[in-house]
């Protein structure tokens, strides 16, 4: 059954408040074609589920992931589909923004990005200037329709607004109901107040009371398993839609799993209190926020 997610917005720029993300889809930074044809046909499933918008980077299993996403959506309806992918903090100078745009969009099969981003803050010290005069002149070529960035805190969003001719209209970070880094420090309220909508990945840590790494913790689990029951939902769709009740905020979510995915979804249909919504933000266990660096990436 084909669900309607709703979309959220930051001034002009919106996005459905629930996506799917491509981050291990055909490997992890290597390519891994083993699973190709099932996550190919899952790309059409996911659409045929309602999902819209389409998460990936170049960086994902060394492009592959870009590739399987591409032959997964080029029989659908481009018009309906919003496409974010994202260069490589190791590829911001501006010939290899420019050159990395391009094999992006060639791998993807694609003519332009709905939203292209800076993966993460620049490894090597490049200014942010030269990398966003390349963004721009991307999206004055047409191949990208909006831009942002991932990964960056206030200071560096304040910085890259600055430097760039263009408004940044999303910060994709690492937040969920445990990994709060982001609300502590002041992005979250600097997005807000600047307009910039934000993407939470990871927003149910790696996605099961059965996970630990990176996870909740099985304390975690427990209160959200207990509050589940009282709306007869699951732990994973308390935590989404804790998420998805921010302001502000969208989430991405990652599964080749159909059953998942509807698991997913099922965090849209309903509400939690308001008395809920205060509860986890005040008691809920903290885990790490994830801060990438060169080799770790999501």
């Amino acid at each position: 059954m084909k669900s309607q997610i709703p979309t959220k917005n930051a001034d002009s720029f919106k996005l459905p408040v629930l996506g799917l993300g491509t981050w291990q889809m055909g490997g992890r930074y290597d390519a891994d074609t083993s699973r190709d044809r099932e996550e190919i046909d899952f790309i059409g499933q996911a659409f045929e589920a309602g999902i819209r918008h389409f998460d990936t980077a170049e960086v994902y299993a060394a492009g592959h992931a870009e590739e399987l996403l591409g032959q997964g959506l080029k029989k659908l309806p481009r018009e309906q589909l919003f496409v974010t992918s994202k260069v490589s903090d190791n590829h911001l100078k501006s010939d290899q923004v420019i050159s990395a745009c391009r094999a992006s969009l060639k791998r993807l099969g694609l003519d332009y990005l709905d939203l292209y981003l800076v993966h993460a803050p620049s490894a090597h010290g490049i200014p942010l200037v030269e990398t966003l005069k390349a963004m721009a002149s991307l999206y004055e070529s047409g191949f990208i329709k909006n831009l942002g960035v991932s990964n960056f805190k206030a200071n560096l969003l304040a910085e890259a607004q600055a430097a760039s001719k263009y408004k940044i209209v999303n910060n994709q970070i690492h937040f969920s109901v445990g990994a709060r880094g982001y609300e502590e420090d002041g992005t979250l309220a600097y997005c807000a107040e600047h307009g910039i909508l934000v993407t939470a990945y990871r927003p149910v840590g790696l996605g099961s009371p059965k996970r630990s790494r990176g996870s909740f913790g099985e304390d975690g689990w427990n209160m959200l398993s207990e509050i589940a029951g009282r709306y007869q939902k699951t732990a994973v769709q308390i935590a989404l839609n804790w998420i998805v009740s921010q302001v502000n905020t969208v989430a991405l979510v990652r599964t080749a799993n159909v059953d998942h995915l509807k698991e997913n979804l099922g965090s849209l249909d309903f509400q939690l209190s308001t008395e809920d919504l205060i509860f986890l933000q005040d008691k809920f266990p903290r885990i790490a926020t994830m801060y990438p660096t060169p080799s770790q990436r999501a």
